[in-house]
């Protein structure tokens, strides 16, 4: 079995075992958070369906507060929230306390002129709404890149720390886009075939990318391999899922997401790498609510 075939059946496996949580997530974005509805039935373009169901927004009000206090709290783009000290022998040195706090300006500043202040807000809004959120960051072309990743469309798995170190996730470009990005040599031979036509090139096709430890079997021995792409700790894998075909396989020194969970799931049986927050305890209110304020609503007409 290829290295393609085996990341694919694992991703099926991933969205087996997230399944429960999905409809718990569509209902929490139902009642709180129409804007990420599109979780167990995709949705791409705004519309009044899902409001119309929508008669009390409490819950989501109270929702972007948490997130927003949260924001202004750990992070407040214009004020210094963060620094750097010297080791302890260094403290008395005024060179290295420059020094410090030189480089914790210059990263004040390229964090501000990055996306890491809008995605950091949306990905408080995934923590608090639906306890388990998931923030992208790697240096790209000597650019710091920030994304937030839309709850229900990654799945998760931990070490035997608990500790989140497994992330697939799939989304989908054109034919044409994964050309331009992976080269046409790396297409499959059906997806090269469709890249000759005007119209089937722009066709949308699933991508999967998974990033994973690489075990110390699959890492060369030599430290010079080990900086390589492919003997680096971390896994990222490119794979057209559909056709089973590997587009491209790198790594990464460290794990590039930031996986957060407001509260880890603690039952005893069904143990699970998914989190709990407050959307889950504010559900069976905010459902009740609702309901009252719709038939309230039906008795004044």
């Amino acid at each position: 079995m290829s290295k393609a075939q085996k990341l694919c059946e694992r991703w099926q496996i991933m969205q087996a075992d997230r399944m429960p949580w999905l409809v718990q997530w569509q209902e929490i974005a139902d009642l709180m958070a129409p804007r990420s509805a599109g979780i167990s039935t995709k949705t791409n373009l705004p519309g009044t369906s899902r409001e119309a169901t929508l008669f009390d927004t409490t819950a989501g009000d109270a929702l972007l507060t948490m997130a927003g206090g949260l924001m202004s709290w750990m992070m407040p783009a214009n004020e210094p929230w963060f620094g750097f000290e010297p080791v302890r022998e260094l403290r008395g040195s005024d060179r290295v306390k420059k020094w410090t706090q030189e480089c914790a300006e210059l990263g004040r500043e390229y964090l501000s002129n990055s996306s890491f202040y809008t995605e950091s807000h949306e990905d408080l809004l995934s923590h608090c709404g639906f306890g388990t959120s998931a923030l992208y960051f790697a240096l790209e072309d000597g650019e710091l890149r920030f994304e937030h990743l839309p709850t229900g469309s990654y799945c998760i798995d931990e070490n035997r720390f608990g500790v989140v170190d497994t992330l697939f996730r799939e989304f989908e470009w054109s034919i044409e886009q994964v050309a331009k990005h992976f080269g046409e040599e790396a297409l499959s031979a059906k997806s090269r075939e469709a890249l000759k036509d005007e119209k089937r090139r722009l066709a949308k096709i699933k991508i999967l990318h998974a990033v994973y430890p690489r075990s110390n079997d699959e890492r060369p021995r030599d430290e010079l391999s080990r900086m390589a792409d492919w003997g680096k700790a971390f896994a990222s894998c490119y794979v057209e899922t559909a056709e089973k075909n590997l587009l491209r396989e790198s790594g990464f020194d460290a794990f590039p997401f930031s996986v957060g969970r407001y509260l880890k799931w603690t039952a005893l049986e069904g143990k699970t790498a998914y989190g709990y927050g407050p959307g889950f305890a504010a559900l069976p209110d905010t459902r009740q609510i609702n309901f009252l304020q719709m038939m309230m609503d039906c008795e004044a007409v």
